[in-house]
């Protein structure tokens, strides 16, 4: 099989949206299929998960985005820059009839090109993942058109996401727009896959059709030590990632059930990753809480090998692991 596959995150561009399209291309490409990706142009280097691209980095393809207004990827901090947001934002409400903050608005224009070249070099399969999801309309289009067989691929809800990419903050009128967009996609697609059964759950709901699918990110074995040595007898609990805003009352919740313990000497309880200067000081109280921060990938692999429990804090809406 030839196949594209579509990801707006993806290494050597850094982030951890790219990592789900990056190990899944991997095993593609070691089963023998040919797969070539088309991702954003970026400068930035540096993914976790560059060595996974190793055997087909050739067959990565950065294609452009319609460049969106620099500040708006900083958060302003004086009165100027508060005004050059309101200006930028002003325009991207403009340009964008549904979610101005999805950053892959215009993206399928740049892509079609890239599209219609491997169609007719003999690629059959599209599969385009998101969040950003705005792209995706044009991309299920153009396949319909060329009659090449269209994956959508959700790692994140679309307008059911009160998490991120700026649904919830949306007028009733967008958002509605934005209903309509996915379902267009949803019905174009030849099969949906989403990385957990609530999602594939909520997708099925929007058309009554045997093409829906859940596959879950998983763990790729290559990446996890088979052998760590241990440095201490206690039991040792371990969070990788980041602690988002929204998780904060499970994490005040967790200190306070470690607070009051009996024998929690006998635990080490370790959170690698980031964190905001609020969740920070709340674990910061506990003896037995030992923040690290950022680290390398490979301290993060050997700090799962090693944990007798790893941990995860999900947030209200997302109420569910993958």
């Amino acid at each position: 099989m030839k196949l594209i596959i579509i990801s707006y995150s993806f290494p050597p561009k850094p982030g951890v949206g790219g990592r789900r399209w990056a190990k899944f291309a991997k095993w593609f490409q070691r089963k023998g299929h040919i797969v070539t990706v088309l991702t954003s142009r970026s400068l930035e280097a540096g993914s976790a998960w560059s060595a996974d691209i190793e055997g087909f980095k050739n067959k990565v393809i950065q294609v452009d985005c319609p460049p969106l207004p620099s500040i708006l990827a900083s958060v302003p901090k004086n009165l100027v820059e508060k005004v050059k947001y309101r200006v930028a934002m002003s325009l991207m409400k403009q340009k964008a009839d549904g979610n101005y903050y999805d950053a892959s608005i215009g993206w399928s224009t740049f892509l079609v090109p890239h599209i219609k070249k491997l169609n007719k070099e003999g690629y059959t399969h599209v599969v385009a993942s998101g969040g950003p999801f705005n792209y995706l309309l044009g991309i299920s289009e153009i396949c319909s058109k060329l009659n090449m067989k269209f994956v959508s691929d959700f790692r994140d809800p679309w307008t059911n996401n009160e998490t991120s990419f700026g649904y919830s903050e949306l007028t009733l009128g967008r958002l509605e727009i934005e209903k309509e967009k996915e379902v267009s996609v949803i019905r174009n697609s030849d099969a949906v896959v989403s990385v957990a059964e609530t999602m594939t759950g909520y997708f099925r709901c929007l058309q009554d059709e045997d093409k829906f699918h859940t596959i879950i990110n998983g763990f790729d074995p290559d990446e996890i030590p088979t052998s760590i040595a241990r440095t201490t007898e206690k039991i040792q609990l371990v969070f990788v990632g980041t602690l988002y805003t929204k998780t904060l009352r499970h994490v005040n919740a967790f200190r306070d059930a470690l607070d009051q313990m009996e024998n929690a000497e006998k635990l080490e309880v370790h959170f690698y990753g980031d964190m905001s200067e609020k969740a920070r000081s709340i674990l910061d109280s506990s003896p037995a809480i030992h923040i690290h921060g950022l680290v390398s990938i490979d301290q993060a692999r050997n700090a799962i090998a090693s944990a007798d429990v790893t941990m995860l804090f999900l947030t209200d809406d997302l109420t569910y692991s993958f």
